[in-house]
């Protein structure tokens, strides 16, 4: 779930853990910082292995995470749904991260050549639509010092990083949102797909990638 690395230090070494998974990629170009980089959901109650590894020697111990029962505003039913939903949340960005990843992708092949580019009409067309798809997907342009544009991935990354820090149960507004999130990357994701299907038999430069 975790890996931490130690120093190389004589004596006592200590590597501490914060209950916490690992956290998501996050894909380059956005003129916003994205804290969703730095935030993983908190580990359920249960037995975890921990693996120390010293060159070509490994040793390894259980360790036993366990419900705070002292906080009376989670119940482990409620801490098991806090968990599904930020990883959910986790998933969805993922999403969206490899879509911009994509969109990436198809650009700088159009621009490998910029001299042949610059002559280009469907190559520069192509282009630009993607860039329209990938400015509804995240922050394209900042707007100034204390205020940037907030799109889909945005909203995904601050919702992710409330609900990773929970200590209570989601309300309904925020269980709505990630449906309603969920369905924005559809419609964002299913105009990527159509972008890409208009404009790359008139670009045969282009090789499509294997995955996308």
């Amino acid at each position: 779930i975790c890996i931490c690395s130690g120093t190389i230090r004589k004596g006592i070494n200590k590597v501490y853990w914060n209950l916490r998974s690992t956290p998501p990629r996050v894909a380059s170009g956005s003129t916003k910082a994205d804290g969703a980089g730095f935030t993983a959901p908190m580990v359920l109650p249960g037995t975890y292995t921990v693996k120390l590894k010293i060159k070509d020697t490994e040793y390894s111990s259980n360790i036993q995470c366990v419900h705070d029962t002292e906080n009376k505003d989670l119940n482990p039913e409620d801490r098991k749904l806090v968990y599904e939903k930020a990883m959910q949340l986790q998933s969805l960005y993922n999403d969206v991260n490899n879509t911009i990843d994509s969109i990436s992708f198809y650009q700088s092949r159009l621009k490998s050549d910029t001299v042949a580019f610059s002559k280009n009409k469907n190559a520069q067309l192509f282009y630009d639509e993607l860039q329209k798809v990938k400015a509804e997907f995240m922050a394209t342009k900042k707007t100034s010092a204390f205020a940037d544009e907030e799109r889909l991935r945005e909203k995904i990354s601050t919702l992710y990083s409330i609900v990773c820090s929970m200590e209570t149960k989601p309300n309904a507004n925020q269980l709505d949102a990630i449906e309603v999130l969920a369905q924005d990357y559809k419609t964002q994701k299913d105009a990527f797909n159509k972008v890409v299907i208009k404009n790359l038999p008139k670009n045969p430069q282009i090789k499509k990638p294997v995955g996308l």
